[in-house]
């Protein structure tokens, strides 16, 4: 019975743990962008749209590792 009651507890501290570092969709809405990895055909697009190009560029290992 105890042992039953503590595995429930930590459960739910795991439950919360992964809550807490988990995304939350305010955080994710930049997923909803409709990102282009072809320059040529975003910068049509955009020209069609009205609307400014934004050119993200970086030098280097996404995650930072050399």
């Amino acid at each position: 019975m105890i042992a039953h009651l503590v595995a429930l507890m930590v459960t739910d501290t795991l439950t919360e743990r992964v809550k807490s570092v988990m995304p939350t969709a305010a955080e994710e809405r930049w997923l909803e962008i409709g990102w282009r990895t072809d320059i040529r055909k975003a910068r049509i697009e955009a020209q069609e749209a009205g609307k400014p190009l934004f050119f993200w560029v970086m030098n280097g290992h996404p995650m930072g590792c050399t």
